[in-house]
């Protein structure tokens, strides 16, 4: 317990990297509260109990329908969630108090990820959702008290059960936004049922329009796991969100040299026995970093919906798990948070003199906590 305790507190110095976090799955019991009662609407049980509600109802979803998604719509829990996303204030608000939270836990790189296409109900466009949502971030980021600020941006994400067109709505929507406060495009959604290679043209247009993309790709051990990845890979995705299966295939695991990673620790962890519920161990992490690929961050994935009841994705807990469970040393740790960093979409990282330091600072930062005698009980 003792370890686990001086783990923690030299996780919460550490500087953080999170590339890999859907607004929708991340929002507070706090902020549902405050706009149920806004809204009128009675929620199934006290604020405090929330996640426990809403992790079951996700296990009893997965138990039943194998965690598949009609066509055109989403999984229930977010569905529930995206009730209160719905205003520009609530998409706004939202996005500030996330990335508020973020920037409190020393959060130097933050990707925040949505489909603006689930936020239409209530007679907003696509384009007022994403002006809502890139205002929140930056007014959240503003004056974030971190040395040389916060770096990052919004990531617009399509889904896999939407039709041909709502697809190209988002990547289209991710051109028009791109370098206004979103950084990139994302696939995501249910993998099995609806291979990649549906929307892969749409995906390739974009990118080819200079849009960067990170892909859902391999987040199961089943047989499109390893096409799916291989069909990010043709279509020029940087990055591979999750990305289990990779592990398991020599041939993915020679293509995915110069391709990160966005590891999420806790979220595979859980109901949809991607790897054994809360068998941190067994993650694959630990494998991807001997075979030497580039493993970016330890990404929360939602941090109110990830994992089971027993154990919540948060950005500390996230590098806790690294260290205690998966057995990683502070070197890999140090490692893949520089990874995330370089690995993030935010041109201004890389863009001139000045931003070209932030790299360098963010290493210094790390390697300043992780001395030896910063490491002693």
């Amino acid at each position: 317990m003792a370890d686990h305790q001086h783990v923690r507190a030299v996780a919460a110095r550490l500087p953080k990297v999170q590339l890999h976090l859907h607004l929708d799955g991340s929002l507070s019991e706090h902020f549902i509260a405050e706009r149920a009662a806004a809204r009128g609407v009675a929620l199934p049980c006290a604020p405090s109990a929330l996640r426990r509600f809403l992790v079951a109802a996700k296990q009893r979803h997965v138990a039943t329908n194998s965690h598949s998604q009609p066509r055109n719509a989403n999984w229930p829990v977010f569905d529930f969630c995206n009730r209160f996303l719905q205003t520009e204030h609530e998409l706004c608000d939202a996005t500030r108090q996330l990335v508020s939270e973020l920037v409190r836990l020393n959060t130097w790189v933050i990707e925040l990820r949505f489909c603006p296409l689930l936020h239409l109900n209530e007679g907003l466009s696509p384009h007022q959702v994403v002006a809502a949502v890139v205002r929140g971030y930056r007014t959240a980021v503003q004056h974030a008290p971190l040395p040389f600020g916060v770096r990052g941006g919004i990531i617009l994400c399509a889904l896999r059960s939407h039709d041909a067109h709502r697809v190209r709505q988002v990547c289209e929507l991710a051109k028009s936004w791109l370098g206004r406060g979103v950084i990139a495009l994302d696939l995501a959604g249910d993998e099995p049922s609806y291979p990649l290679r549906t929307h892969a043209h749409a995906l390739l247009d974009a990118r080819q329009s200079g849009v960067p993309l990170t892909i859902h790709a391999g987040e199961g051990f089943f047989e499109a796991s390893v096409d799916n990845v291989l069909t990010a890979l043709e279509i020029g995705a940087h990055r591979i969100g999750h990305g289990l299966v990779i592990a398991s295939s020599d041939e993915l695991c020679s293509r995915m040299r110069s391709t990160y990673i966005e590891t999420c620790i806790t979220a595979n962890c859980n109901s949809e026995q991607k790897v054994k519920p809360d068998r941190f161990d067994l993650h694959p992490v630990r494998t991807f970093i001997r075979r030497g690929l580039k493993v970016a961050a330890f990404n929360c994935d939602n941090m109110l919906l990830s994992g089971t009841v027993a154990s919540r994705s948060h950005p500390v807990e996230e590098l806790v798990r690294a260290k205690t469970a998966c057995a990683l040393g502070w070197t890999s740790i140090a490692e893949v948070l520089l990874n995330g960093a370089r690995a993030s979409f935010d041109p201004s990282i890389f863009g001139s003199a000045t931003d070209s330091h932030f790299i360098s600072a963010f290493k210094e930062a790390v390697e300043a906590i992780l001395e030896p005698p910063a490491l002693k009980p």
